[in-house]
């Protein structure tokens, strides 16, 4: 596997649109490396930011019924 990707490879890799990885950079939300004009994204450091941010089946539920604020079916 290549260690080291651009902005568009690492569009496909993570599924989300080039503008949006662009984005998180400027927020600095995920980590680059500059080298000139070039992006590049070690793809060890996507991994763990992506299995940090992971939910579990109980915390996209619980995060639902927070939307919801607490409507269940029942009871609509």
């Amino acid at each position: 596997m290549t260690r080291y990707v651009n902005a568009k490879a690492l569009s496909k890799y993570t599924s989300l649109p080039v503008q949006t990885i662009y984005d998180l950079v400027h927020k600095g939300e995920i980590p680059c490396s500059r080298i000139g004009r070039r992006i590049l994204f070690d793809l060890r450091e996507i991994d763990k930011i992506m299995d940090l941010n992971k939910y579990s089946a109980n915390q996209h539920e619980a995060a639902s019924v927070e939307i919801v604020g607490g409507v269940t079916g029942d009871s609509l």
